[in-house]
């Protein structure tokens, strides 16, 4: 008697979406962060064949169109970006997309026809798409634990292998040092320009403070990857890794950030890390003191999976207030993180003002998705009041501290789909997209006042170089100021300033 065909393919189908994404962001994203679509995949597959099983009454028929739905439901962000993005561009029309939907609403009812019609034996159909499927999941799988293999880490080491003999006295006098990285955050004047904000009052508070903020600042990179990797290791990045695909370097660029020259000089020294959890997994670097909110947020893989499907607006409602909480948390533990008999250097990357945008001006969470622009503007207004409060907590608490603020790119202002997967075509100048792309806010306070080493137009690649030289009579020469930028749609990094 021959045995029978159980049909789990469609499972299969249904989670190779998110491996696939999972493979195309290798370094970016932890493989645990695959239980969320996982869990979705089983719940709506169980639903679908739940409902059509006492219809057909045929598990096979009900296997090819679980697998049949899942086209829809993972292209459902695609046509809504594609359709928003359309309806903005007063030069495009939202015909084709709407064409190719029909096209697919068209496909899918004479499937559903065909397949509820026929007196075929569907098993030894079922038997050879088990195997496609596992084909499928196989593919994303072994490309991920090879890039794996293939990531070019730095060197396991102890980070206090090296640690310098220090007396208590020496050591007090060494100065707390706080790294804050909030993403896209732009320069003034691309905030007046783009968003209709000006930020002068915010700066001139920080002048009042000591700080120092360098004008006609640009990032080096466009990514936050290649950013942090840069500024962190004190250097430009590897040109190979420039001129390979995204998914080939960038495991190497966030190994460059989970150890980093900057944290391996500083632990010589005795320093200790508080670091803060981002949601992104490249950032999240947890040498000791990892510090995160308690309620429940979604990564960024889990956030641009979501924003595939139609779930995407219900489940960004669900956890938008678990998103702001996230930054906020960040923003206001900052200002209370505790110094004990070791110096500390402390570490936070934050997802603002970059989308999704999740609090108001106020920093209540927002009930509904606000438009790009004036999401951006209020989450800006709300960070600029709280990082005031922060500053001033840190000052009166610890003096002798050096604070850097430092957007890791520019605004972006053409990437505005909820998963910032959709790009708007631009419209303006080569020079406006690098402008729009790395002109960063980057400002630095420093205990004495000090700030002779810098100059117009210094980039981040720069300033842990400063730092070094000032506080620890390192003597790093400062590098040339350059811009790194690849254009809407291109894949090639080539330096433009």
């Amino acid at each position: 008697m021959p045995r029978k065909t159980h049909p789990f393919y469609p499972f299969l189908f249904g989670i190779f979406p998110a491996l696939s994404l999972l493979s195309n962001n290798i370094g970016d994203a932890r493989f645990s962060e695959i239980w969320l679509p996982l869990v979705i995949v089983v719940a709506i597959a169980l639903i679908v064949w739940g409902a059509l099983l006492p219809l057909l009454r045929d598990r096979h028929k009900v296997a090819i169109l679980v697998v049949a739905f899942w086209i829809p439901f993972h292209t459902y962000g695609f046509f809504a970006d594609g359709l928003k993005a359309a309806l903005r561009d007063p030069e495009a029309s939202p015909l084709p997309v709407l064409a190719l939907a029909a096209l697919l609403g068209t496909f899918g009812l004479a499937l559903f026809v065909m397949v509820f019609r026929t007196k075929r034996n569907l098993a030894p159909l079922s038997s050879a798409l088990n195997k496609v499927g596992i084909f499928l999941i196989i593919v994303p799988l072994l490309t991920f634990g090879l890039a794996k293999l293939r990531q070019e880490a730095p060197e396991a080491r102890s980070l206090a292998a090296n640690e310098k003999e220090l007396s208590a006295d020496e050591r007090a006098q060494l100065p707390d040092i706080y790294y804050i990285i909030p993403d896209s955050y732009p320069r003034a004047d691309v905030l007046l320009e783009t968003f209709d904000y000006d930020n002068t009052p915010f700066l001139e508070a920080l002048e009042e403070r000591g700080f120092y903020t360098v004008e006609d600042s640009y990032s080096n990179y466009p990514k936050t990857q290649m950013s942090l990797a840069s500024s962190m290791n004190l250097d430009y990045l590897d040109p190979s890794h420039l001129e390979a695909e995204w998914n080939e370097a960038l495991p190497n660029f966030v190994a460059q950030i989970w150890d980093n020259k900057v944290m391996d000089f500083l632990a010589s020294y005795g320093y200790e890390f508080p670091t803060f959890s981002s949601g992104v997994a490249a950032t999240e670097i947890d040498n000791g003191r990892f510090v995160k909110p308690d309620t429940f947020t979604l990564s960024e893989l889990q956030r641009v999976y979501i924003a595939m499907t139609p779930l995407r607006s219900p489940v960004e409602r669900m956890t938008r207030s678990g998103e702001a909480n996230r930054v906020l948390f960040v923003v206001e533990e900052l200002g209370k993180v505790r110094r004990g008999e070791r110096p500390m250097f402390v570490f936070a990357h934050m997802m603002s003002p970059h989308m999704p945008h999740s609090f108001d001006a106020e920093g209540k969470p927002v009930t509904e998705t606000p438009e790009y622009y004036k999401g951006f503007r209020d989450e800006t207004i709300c960070l600029n009041g709280r990082f005031l409060t922060m500053i001033d907590r840190i000052q009166k608490r610890q003096p002798n501290s050096i604070i850097v603020i430092q957007g890791d790119h520019g605004c972006r202002s053409d990437w505005q789909s909820t998963a910032g997967t959709a790009l708007i075509p631009w419209k303006g100048s080569k020079e406006d997209y690098i402008r729009d792309y790395t002109a960063v806010l980057n400002t630095i306070y420093f205990p004495d006042g000090d700030y002779s080493d810098f100059y117009l137009g210094i980039t981040p690649v720069n300033t842990f170089r400063i730092i070094f030289n000032k506080y620890f009579g390192t003597t790093y020469k400062l590098l040339p100021d350059k811009t790194y930028l690849s254009f809407q749609g291109g894949k090639t990094i080539e330096e433009v300033r």
